[in-house]
């Protein structure tokens, strides 16, 4: 066992910040980032044998009660800080508190995570355990299977967190994903069928036999063949229906028989199986497709650990982080066109381009620099090919060279103090014209 010297690991009691990396030896069956965290929680608690159940138990229904078992254990003694208090300023303002929350995850920032949690369960319960599920799979994924597990259990199940008392369980699932190690893996490698760089050669080649079952699991379980035809034929078992890719891949419906014997023959570990079945029920959109192939790729790595980005003091504009404010939102968009007017050097590089979507283009910029950003993430060989092919064909989709888009990545990260001014200032005239507009029809 040889641990890298350029990662931290850390064991302080509370969370497990780091994993052992090891070469070679790494097996399927034995879960090690924070694994190791919840086996020790479960020891002080007297439920391992519950805990080891749990992991080894494939059946949705069996491994949902076990899992809700385990969380209520866990959750004995925990209690929501009383000091953690947000309402939404305005109706509209729910997109970028969401927002708010999936970054707060991202960036490890606990209290930001909580207050967003706060106001979104004020304001629209349903709403914030859907988004739940998608941050639990989009940015935790594989790197933490057992709270992913919990979670996902959790946020299906109205009865038993009404059981353990609402409030309590969004609050310590948001702080637990807030510590935990993250991957976005599950979510970059779904990205395949999103950025396939010749898209008609794709529907071409799947056609032929987009409803024969047989021939697409064939090709999903054949390790020699292109990741990115793989993940694809997978998408079509799924069904490319219900996931809008229209397109992108030949039209099918899905195929539920087919698709749980494709999980069955990857032969994957009785919880990557769980999960990937019971996140497809909760409606995670395609991030469960995603899972198997990443774990595949975990589990052939020559190395495995946990890199620590060292990130900048957190800034806000109006209570929320700075980087909820990005392209999915309207105050995102206004922050970034006055950016590029405001800033200079940014100015002058859409200046020379000026057939270019000034805000299009920023916003998957300022996504690459700021918004995937992940305090901790799972770091492991062979996926790193995969990640920088995704992240390229996604910087190609803005029409610009790669040379250039990361010329004006540099620009943006050189420039983040602009970026975060042009959000406060665009977001107070905001907030000025809606106080007009209510002291007129108050007047009227």
């Amino acid at each position: 066992m040889e641990l890298r010297t350029n990662y931290r690991f850390i064991w302080d009691g509370l969370n497990l910040y780091g994993a052992k990396c090891y070469r070679g030896d790494f097996t399927a069956g034995q879960l090690q980032f924070r694994h190791e965290y919840w086996l020790a929680r479960s020891r002080d608690l007297g439920i391992t044998n519950l805990f080891i159940q749990a992991e080894r138990c494939a059946d949705v229904e069996q491994a949902q009660a076990l899992w809700s078992k385990i969380a209520i254990c866990l959750m004995q003694g925990y209690a929501p800080s009383p000091a953690i208090n947000m309402t939404l300023p305005t109706p509209t303002a729910v997109w970028r508190v969401k927002s708010s929350l999936q970054k707060a995850v991202r960036r490890s920032q606990v209290e930001h995570g909580l207050r967003a949690t706060h106001a979104l369960l004020v304001s629209d319960p349903q709403r914030f355990w859907r988004r739940l599920v998608i941050i639990l799979m989009e940015d935790i994924g594989v790197a933490d299977l057992s709270l992913v597990a919990m979670g996902l259990t959790l946020a299906g199940s109205k009865k038993l967190r009404d059981q353990i008392g609402g409030k309590k369980v969004a609050f310590w699932l948001v702080e637990e994903m807030c510590k935990t190690v993250k991957s976005r893996d599950c979510n970059e490698i779904t990205g395949y069928v999103d950025y396939a760089t010749d898209r008609k050669a794709m529907l071409r080649a799947f056609d032929p036999f987009k409803n024969d079952a047989e021939k697409l699991t064939a090709v999903a379980l054949d390790q020699d063949a292109p990741m990115c035809i793989r993940v694809a034929a997978c998408h079509m078992l799924a069904g490319t229906l219900r996931f809008r890719l229209e397109g992108k891949l030949p039209a099918t419906a899905f195929d539920k028989i087919a698709w749980w014997q494709l999980l069955k023959e990857m032969k994957l570990p009785p919880i990557v199986e769980f999960v990937t079945r019971i996140a497809e029920k909760r409606g995670c959109e395609r991030l469960h497709l995603g899972l198997p192939f990443v774990w595949e790729i975990l589990t052939k790595s020559r190395f495995i650990g946990v890199k620590i980005n060292e990130l900048p003091e957190q800034k806000t504009v109006a209570g929320l982080m700075t980087e909820a404010f990005d392209q999915h939102t309207r105050d995102g968009k206004r922050a970034m066109a006055y950016f590029s007017q405001v800033c200079k050097p940014v100015q002058q590089f859409f200046k020379d381009r000026p057939n270019v979507n000034k805000v299009g283009v920023l916003g998957v910029v300022v996504f690459q620099v700021e918004g995937a950003v992940l305090q901790r993430r799972l770091d492991y060989s062979d996926f790193d090919e995969i990640s920088t092919e995704l992240s390229n064909e996604e910087i190609r989709s803005t029409g610009l060279p790669l040379n250039e888009v990361k010329e004006l990545c540099e620009l943006v990260e050189g420039n983040l103090d602009m970026l975060h001014h042009s959000r406060m200032l665009t977001q107070a005239k905001h907030m000025a014209k809606i106080n007009d507009s209510c002291r007129d029809s108050q007047l009227l």
